[in-house]
């Protein structure tokens, strides 16, 4: 049995990269509307704001532009700043074709912000086991004020085999957000098969505070470089809102030791996602069951402390993705598993239905439950990561505007509850 504290308090927290509500959600996919609407949808900017417990109340800027230099090419960027003194940007250009095959994503950020919080070891205080791991308590957290900065790049190349045999852009006819024409190849197998190469770089720095007797630590600094390798099959109907068939990914990501506390390290990822259209309901535009299993080891790690990715990195659980009744990276150890099973619902009823033909458009409303569990151990073994799972469950509100897929998720666990907006749904192709 787990011995944590219940956090009885729900806590808000909101994806950084407002600026994304213009970018496609797979770099080498084309949405084509069939119904054209009025108005010129190549361009928006929306003020925003909101409240969060690290951030205090935030309010900023964010834009887009779509299709100016290519048709797939997205560019967003957002600005904030907060009541505690908080500021950050952010910036991102996606789908950039290099050739017929070949696209590139960039996103980058950098943040001052006084209260950043990470469930690293908390030296000199035994009562607590490792932070991150399966028994260990919620408390076990550091927090402090300091820098968050990362550039992230992804280069995607389609294979000429399958439905990527003539072309590497994939085009997907929609009528009001939803499929309206599937293309026949990319349910057939092989469908579409991706290799992806991502460069990342990430700069983390923060002084941890005193807190519940916990004395307060030296600066913390993190300079990781890594380079991830990654094999996609994609047999989906719509990447971006899947319907029907299968996709699954496997990854490869070697970080290296570039001094100010990183060090060698490799982790091994899978992922396998299914999705089924169950039948026709009145009053119903579709509903999907969407399934999920993702898995992850790092063959690196070392018992002496070596051979191990920041707390961020690797075998992770927790956030805005996976467990999202938890902290962003709550549980974090050598290997982990994860399952997750959702229900997708998209009525006929639109209660944004006025604003159809115009810029700011929604093109349907999605309700979504979910289930989902899993848990971090120290060695990849069944019988480590099936034993005393953790749980989360929760509802969540989706829309589909400008052509992306925005997800509000409220995920609830034995911890207590998140709140997290984001783009894209929380698994497959993004």
């Amino acid at each position: 049995m787990t011995d944590r504290r219940r956090r009885s308090p729900t806590r808000v927290l909101l994806a950084l990269g407002l600026a994304a509500v213009a970018t496609p959600l797979h770099a080498q996919v084309l949405l084509e509307e069939e119904r054209a609407r009025k108005g010129d949808d190549s361009y928006t900017v929306l003020p925003f704001a909101f409240s969060t417990e690290s951030l205090d109340f935030a309010f900023g800027v964010g834009g887009g532009s779509a299709g100016h230099w290519q048709p797939t090419t997205r560019f967003g960027a957002a600005a904030l700043g907060t009541a505690n003194q908080s500021r950050a940007v952010f910036a991102m250009l996606y789908g950039l074709r290099l050739d017929d095959r070949l696209f590139v994503d960039v996103n980058a950020s950098a943040g001052d912000y006084t209260r950043l919080r990470t469930y690293g070891d908390v030296p000199g205080n035994r009562s607590i086991p490792r932070a991150g791991r399966h028994d260990s308590s919620q408390e076990s957290f550091r927090e402090g004020p300091g820098f968050d900065g990362w550039i992230d790049a992804r280069f995607r190349y389609t294979l000429p085999i399958g439905a990527g045999r003539q072309d590497g852009l994939q085009r997907v006819s929609v009528r009001d957000g939803l499929l309206h024409r599937a293309d026949r190849h990319a349910l057939e197998f092989p469908g579409w098969v991706r290799l992806e190469l991502r460069p990342v770089h990430r700069s983390y720095a923060f002084e941890a505070q005193p807190r519940d007797g916990i004395q307060p630590l030296p600066e913390l600094r993190l300079d990781e470089t890594a380079l991830a390798f990654s094999l996609e099959h994609d047999n989906t109907d719509q990447p971006s809102d899947p319907g029907h068939g299968t996709f699954q990914r496997l990854t490869v990501k070697q970080g290296f030791d570039v001094g100010n506390g990183t060090q060698d390290w490799t982790s091994l990822e899978a992922e396998a996602a299914a999705y089924f259209t169950l039948p026709d309901v009145p009053t119903l535009r579709r509903s999907v069951l969407a399934l999920d299993l993702w898995t992850a080891d790092t063959p690196s790690w070392d018992d002496d402390g070596t051979g191990r990715p920041p707390p961020y990195d690797g075998a992770r659980l927790g956030g805005f993705f996976r467990m999202r009744g938890y902290d962003v990276h709550r549980f974090h150890d050598r290997a982990a598993l994860y399952g997750c099973a959702e229900l997708r619902i998209t009525p006929e009823w639109n209660p944004f239905e006025a604003w159809r033909d115009r810029r700011y458009a929604v093109e349907w409303i999605q309700v979504a439950g979910f289930v989902e569990a899993g848990r971090v151990a120290p060695t990849w073994s069944l019988d480590s990561l099936t034993t005393d799972l953790d749980w989360s469950a929760g509802v969540g509100l989706r829309l589909m505007t400008f052509r992306s897929v925005l997800r509000l998720d409220a995920g609830f666990s034995d911890e207590g509850g998140a709140l997290w907006a984001m783009v894209s749904h929380p698994f497959g192709a993004r």
